[in-house]
């Protein structure tokens, strides 16, 4: 591959627009266009600069050397983010809690798209990952099922699934409004098991449920 050749491979891999390579450099997008098709070169100066914004090394971009191409797990980091596995620790009180995180090799971080987060308005460092226990929100979440909650939307909505503490116990329910009142509704149908229950001041929301991995399908 020439220069130009791996200066779009590099900046498409990461995403970038021409517009966005052009702003680094107080340039126009017509010149970094000229620089990929060959037209053109960055001179030293640029190449350093234009090296770091790519996230490889000088000698990379103007040789190709296998030597100094680019790190596969830097191309990762870039493109994705990691959603760490934890429980919820309930304190004294309704809205009292603290978050322990599970870092061991049983419990792997969740990997999301970075760009999936941004279409979904989701912060990586707001979100924790949790397991399912029991089976209140068959066949919608199943005993075992992993989800994802989103600690910065702790908003009521109608009909959407969040993490409660109720009674100083941490449930995954459904939110449904009626007559003006706001109950914890499981998505099991034995209502005998699984009554719905009034969200009142022993209950406090968490963060909403955003995913889910689940091996039932």
């Amino acid at each position: 591959m020439t220069i130009g050749e791996r200066i779009r491979q590099r900046r498409k891999l990461l995403g970038l627009t021409l517009q966005q390579v052009a702003d680094e450099f107080g340039i126009n997008r017509a010149s970094v266009a000229e620089w990929e098709s060959g037209r053109s070169n960055p001179d030293l100066m640029k190449l350093a600069d234009l090296a770091r914004v790519l996230r490889v090394s000088s000698e990379w971009l103007l040789t190709g050397d296998e030597k100094h191409a680019p790190d596969a797990a830097t191309d990762l980091d870039h493109h994705y983010e990691r959603v760490r596995r934890a429980r919820f620790k309930l304190e004294a009180g309704i809205c009292g809690y603290t978050v322990e995180f599970k870092d061991d090799d049983d419990a792997p971080p969740i990997v999301f798209r970075r760009e999936w987060l941004q279409r979904n308005g989701l912060r990586a460092e707001k979100l924790i990952a949790m397991k399912v226990s029991g089976s209140s929100m068959e066949p919608g979440l199943w005993d075992g099922d992993t989800v994802v909650i989103n600690l910065a939307d702790a908003e009521p909505q109608d009909g959407a699934v969040f993490a409660v503490n109720y009674e100083g116990q941490c449930v995954i329910k459904r939110l449904r409004r009626d007559a003006g009142q706001w109950f914890l509704a499981s998505d099991n149908s034995d209502k005998r098991l699984y009554p719905d229950k009034r969200c009142d001041e022993a209950a406090s929301i968490l963060g909403r449920i955003v995913t889910k991995q689940s091996d039932r399908i």
